[in-house]
């Protein structure tokens, strides 16, 4: 069962669905987080402050544009938003999760640059997160 995660830059929120995964659930554990993202208009990419468990067999070359990726050569955590025909030359990652909508994915390629965001977990229905 997936885990709804809330990826919070100024102005712009982004619900996002982690997987049921010891890596993803590594990380549900470390929420809420701040971060600093760099986007490029293909990916937002953050290095986290701490490694989260992987096995070498989860790990695969590509992706699939709205995934939520684990690279853990240098600990980043990546929204992938595009050019996933081409994503295979960029190496290996654990994808933990995907963006709850693709449509969201339009409004993140805007940021390009370096971008400040807190990743949460959602709040059930009618709760604020903190």
């Amino acid at each position: 069962m997936a885990t709804r995660v809330e990826l919070c830059f100024e102005g712009l929120c982004v619900a996002c669905d982690l997987d049921d995964t010891p890596c993803a659930r590594a990380l549900i554990e470390r929420l809420p987080l701040a971060l600093s993202f760099c986007g490029t208009g293909v990916a937002l990419c953050a290095q986290l402050p701490f490694a989260l468990p992987v096995k070498a067999c989860e790990a695969r070359c590509g992706w699939r544009n709205g995934d939520v990726g684990f690279k853990p050569q240098g600990t980043w955590l990546t929204v992938c938003l595009d050019d996933e025909e081409n994503s295979a030359r960029y190496g290996s990652h654990v994808v933990v999760g995907h963006v709850a909508t693709l449509g969201d994915l339009a409004k993140l390629s805007g940021l390009v640059g370096t971008h400040k965001a807190r990743l949460v977990c959602a709040a059930p229905h009618g709760e604020k997160n903190g």
